[in-house]
């Protein structure tokens, strides 16, 4: 994936109110593959991203 792509993927999870009350900033949202495989290990399959 491209870091635009992953880029775009973590601005639309972090957005979902379904998890988060409060969307984190764009500038705040780190796009490593680490920090990806985190959040979809932490959320599971999320409800807001198709």
């Amino acid at each position: 994936m491209s870091a635009q792509v992953l880029d775009d993927l973590l601005w639309r999870r972090h957005s979902c109110r379904a998890f988060l009350p409060d969307p984190v900033p764009r500038a705040a949202i780190r796009t490593d593959r680490a920090d990806l495989d985190a959040f979809v290990s932490f959320h599971g399959n999320d409800p807001c991203v198709p």
